[in-house]
């Protein structure tokens, strides 16, 4: 939108804040707000504008609460017109930064601030994890490559075909997932029984000689008599694994065939991805911000210079994540494994980095109800928390919480991880949500129990021992650091001699 198209007033306003405020590295000065602002609807840039200038520039502090509420809503709506647009706006940075960082007016910003946000890496690799500014998950939900978010009642063409066709490419997906994962596995198995084969037949091919009789080779040592038996036990073994194999090619076989005729079938007839998609994928962004800084939070989508850290290790920026991730995966290696019909998979979940004042992650789903087997899960984490580390092991707590539930089912309240945790939920005679207290458990022992510091209730130690259990050598270690510990060793070399834990 050219600035003729703005209110006068609210157009001077801008030139003056980027007159009086710090030249940026990046933009130059006064032009930023206005590029952020072009092409938006006219009565969406002046409301936004004219809110931010009123917080801005007000004194009164009920004045200003009042203008900050509105600065909340106006903020939001100028996020959503901006979203359905991420298609048209890749060449424009400004309107990145706003997606991205929540930026509305960079010259506002302190000079410190303004070279930590030029310093970060535009396009940077997440590794060997998933995760996206708010920005980057816009783009990949408007070009197919992520599934939508919300997938209610979305005003598509062809709606109803088309969702069909997905959800039926979606289950087809999550069964090929599957069946490869289990297939890799088998011939992993296979490869390593094989191994072990070829290593017994070259002993038992190895004979020793009777000097005394022509040099002639001596009969089996009973150690080869052994592996003889074992071979022919590794035998059977290989002809079962060469049957499972053989049928697991065979409904892999099957199952891309159905794949191909499923997307011929989306190609032909599938749902443009339209306003309404992307309108509904900001309403779930949104609502994930919410959820992140909770009713008493600040839930301004405006970046202000008071509430953005002065050091960048204090923002949940996507480097910083991966390393936390992989930080927090080395203490809690069972944070993304998942099993499925006996197989065990790690499955990291998509991260989503919004642009918001959240002080916790939250789990959005734990995984495709459509695809259990192989989906990512969907957690998002607030760019400017007080403690990031904090915030992400809020979301992976959150995420654990709900996998479990999950795989009990109705019976969650009696088997596994969420089971045990509600006995002692309901033991305590604690009040309020339990997943809430769950989380906070769940902090407490990353951070506290791993460094041998007793911080949790005697009770709900054993739970997160069993069920969110540290590496070996660390429990090795916690076993000299106090009568708890050693009793929960104890507890584990009696259930290994039991049932083989």
């Amino acid at each position: 939108m050219a600035n003729s198209q703005l209110d006068p007033e609210i157009a001077a306003m801008i030139n003056d804040t980027a007159t009086a405020a710090p030249t940026g590295t990046h933009f130059t000065k006064g032009s930023f707000m206005q590029k952020l602002l072009e092409g938006v609807k006219p009565e969406v840039a002046q409301r936004v504008a004219s809110d931010y200038k009123k917080v801005i520039t007000t004194t009164d502090k009920e004045e200003k609460m009042v203008f900050r509420q509105r600065l909340i809503i106006s903020g939001w709506n100028l996020y959503s017109e901006l979203a359905k647009k991420i298609m048209h706006i890749q060449n424009c940075k400004e309107k990145l930064y706003y997606l991205r960082y929540g930026c509305f007016n960079y010259d506002a910003l302190d000079p410190k601030q303004q070279d930590i946000l030029s310093s970060l890496s535009w396009k940077v690799s997440s590794g060997d994890f998933e995760v996206y500014y708010a920005d980057e998950w816009l783009y990949h939900v408007a070009t197919g490559k992520v599934k939508a978010s919300m997938v209610d009642e979305v005003a598509t063409k062809s709606r109803n075909d088309a969702s069909g066709l997905q959800d039926k490419y979606d289950r087809k997906k999550g069964s090929y997932d599957a069946e490869l994962m289990s297939l890799e596995k088998k011939i992993l198995n296979r490869k390593m029984i094989e191994d072990s084969f070829v290593g017994m037949l070259k002993t038992v091919l190895t004979h020793q000689r009777y000097p005394e009789f022509n040099n002639l080779q001596t009969e089996y040592s009973q150690d080869q008599i052994n592996m003889l038996s074992n071979i022919s036990s590794d035998t059977t073994k290989l002809r079962t694994l060469d049957k499972q194999i053989a049928s697991q090619y065979r409904a892999l076989k099957n199952l891309k065939e159905d794949l191909e005729k499923v997307k011929a079938g989306m190609a032909g007839g599938g749902a443009d991805i339209d306003d309404a998609i992307l309108e509904n994928e900001f309403s779930s962004l949104r609502q994930m911000a919410k959820m992140c800084v909770g009713p008493q939070g600040n839930h301004l989508s405006i970046l202000f210079k008071e509430y953005m850290p002065m050091q960048k290790d204090y923002i949940n920026t996507k480097e910083n994540v991966c390393k936390l991730l992989e930080e927090i995966e080395h203490t809690d290696a069972g944070v993304f494994k998942r099993t499925f019909k006996g197989e065990e998979n790690r499955i990291a979940p998509y991260i989503i980095l919004l642009p918001s004042y959240g002080e916790s992650g939250i789990c959005w789903e734990p995984f495709d109800i459509k695809n259990r087997a192989t989906s990512r899960g969907r957690i998002a984490i607030p760019m400017y928390p007080r403690n990031p580390k904090l915030s992400l092991l809020a979301a992976l707590g959150d995420i654990r919480w709900q996998v479990a539930k999950e795989k009990a089912a109705y019976r969650w309240m009696e088997e596994g991880l969420t089971g045990k945790y509600y006995n002692y939920y309901t033991e305590q005679k604690l009040r309020g949500n339990i997943k809430e207290y769950f989380v906070k458990d769940y902090i407490l022992w990353i951070t506290m129990e791993y460094q041998g510091m007793q911080k949790l209730h005697r009770d709900s130690r054993p739970i997160f021992w069993r069920h969110v259990p540290f590496p070996k050598e660390k429990r090795e270690e916690l076993k000299n650091r106090g009568f708890f510990y050693a009793d929960l060793y104890k507890r584990d070399e009696r259930r290994a001699q039991s049932d083989g834990y």
